[in-house]
């Protein structure tokens, strides 16, 4: 599937790049496997995963996509990934089939989104799905969607901000121990 889209670079985004259910999955068999059929694996779970390591990420024992995009480590992933986009095609992998429930979604790819990157969400039945068709799906997933429909684009950019903060506080990975320094999900 990976060749099929031209990808040449696959970019697990995994915090832990592990698989209980499925041993095929883990970080070593990844890198063996797609690098004996001329796609390269690179892990960069420690600058781009969803699980953050600063303890002032974590909002009501949930992890806060908006702090942890502020992130020294998570810029220089991105910063990694949109210096790989001049010389390859990569595609970002982490646990989730469906993107509105996956950080990869959530966090990476809507920041890669603002920098200018065109995102494609392979589907698994081989076919893609735009940036904007996965956060219209979002909102209308999140109930945000008015009736008839949202007219403006801002409308919509405000609908879309809103869906993702609402997915983050059920999606966003729970602190390992409860101890919360914060109740707001904003960047400071």
């Amino acid at each position: 599937m990976l060749q099929r889209h031209e990808v040449d670079v696959l970019v697990d985004i995994r915090s832990r790049p592990y698989s209980r259910f499925n041993p095929d999955f883990s970080r070593e068999r990844l890198h063996k496997k797609f690098g004996s059929h001329g796609v390269a694996y690179l892990f960069l779970g420690r600058e781009l995963g969803g699980m953050p390591v600063d303890p002032a990420c974590f909002v009501n024992g949930r992890a806060c996509f908006e702090k942890m995009a502020h992130q020294p480590t998570f810029i220089e992933g991105l910063d990694r990934l949109t210096r790989g986009l001049e010389t390859h095609r990569p595609a970002i992998m982490c646990a989730e089939r469906d993107p509105t429930g996956c950080h990869r979604f959530l966090l990476v790819s809507r920041h890669m989104a603002r920098r200018g990157a065109e995102i494609r969400h392979i589907r698994h039945d081989g076919g893609w799905e735009s940036q904007r068709d996965v956060e219209e799906r979002l909102v209308a997933l999140m109930k945000l969607t008015p009736p008839p429909m949202i007219e403006s684009e801002e409308e919509w950019q405000r609908a879309i901000e809103q869906a993702y903060a609402k997915r983050n506080e059920k999606l966003g990975f729970r602190a390992p121990e409860s101890g919360d320094v914060s109740t707001d999900c904003v960047s400071d």
